[in-house]
């Protein structure tokens, strides 16, 4: 048993004051629980704790093997943990690691279906993951940063003489956060960008992290881009900034 802990502690990059303390499975459900906690309290902390006012926390997290695994944490409020893959965002449900897996695949415009089939996600949770993205609900870190290419780096790349210029500037290019922000002064005459920005600008007044923002920015480029042909007067004003 303690060499599995081990394994388990290692697999799941549980690092000290925190270790693994118990894990059930469930073949039926095809499930594991892992419950992670305090080793040795007592010797990291001067005496006992009392076990109640350890407050146990789930999230899900990345699937072990075939197996839906989820994390149960039962960690002191006054003991500074640094984050770990397996921690989680309350408002999200999900630990670190599974909440970037989830993160990435919206940044490149999967389904919500698609993602809850690969990923053995209930929509219910889903949906609610990006809804509290979308409220600014976490200060977590999804993914790795992502930064829009500078225009003066665009402009200077090299282009094909033989390709037609692009009519829906690429996804990194700075227009669509200037739009958002209201720093780029456009004629909307379509009823439906109206309303995708405005609710955007709101969503962006409550929202501080910056993977979160690109996500929505990405979100309003995809709507450009199938929206192409009725969107040529506004796409028209794009293109000369």
């Amino acid at each position: 048993m303690a060499i599995e802990m081990d394994l388990l502690n290692k697999l799941l990059q549980v690092d000290l004051p925190c270790t693994v303390n118990d894990i059930r499975i469930d073949e039926q459900r095809n499930r594991v629980d892992i419950w992670i906690g305090i080793k040795a309290a007592r010797s990291w902390f001067r005496g006992g704790r009392d076990s109640a006012a350890l407050e146990e926390r789930q999230w899900r997290h990345v699937n072990l093997g075939g197996y839906h695994c989820y994390v149960h944490a039962a960690l002191p409020a006054d003991i500074e943990i640094p984050e770990q893959p397996w921690l989680g965002d309350d408002k999200l449900g999900f630990t670190h690691a599974k909440a970037k897996q989830i993160f990435a695949l919206l940044n490149e415009g999967v389904s919500y279906e698609g993602i809850c089939g690969m990923l053995g996600v209930p929509f219910n949770d889903l949906w609610k993951f990006k809804y509290a993205l979308e409220n600014g609900g976490t200060k977590s870190r999804l993914g790795a940063k992502s930064h829009a290419t500078p225009r003066s780096v665009r402009e200077a790349a090299p282009t094909s003489s033989a390709s037609p210029p692009a009519r829906v500037p690429d996804a990194t290019d700075p227009v669509w956060q200037e739009l958002v922000e209201g720093r780029l002064p456009v004629d909307i005459r379509v009823l439906s960008l109206q309303l995708l920005l405005a609710r955007l600008r709101t969503q962006f007044a409550t929202i501080d992290d910056s993977e979160v923002r690109l996500l929505k920015l990405r979100d309003l480029h995809r709507y450009m881009t199938r929206n192409e042909r009725v969107l040529d007067y506004e796409l028209a004003q794009l293109r000369r900034h």
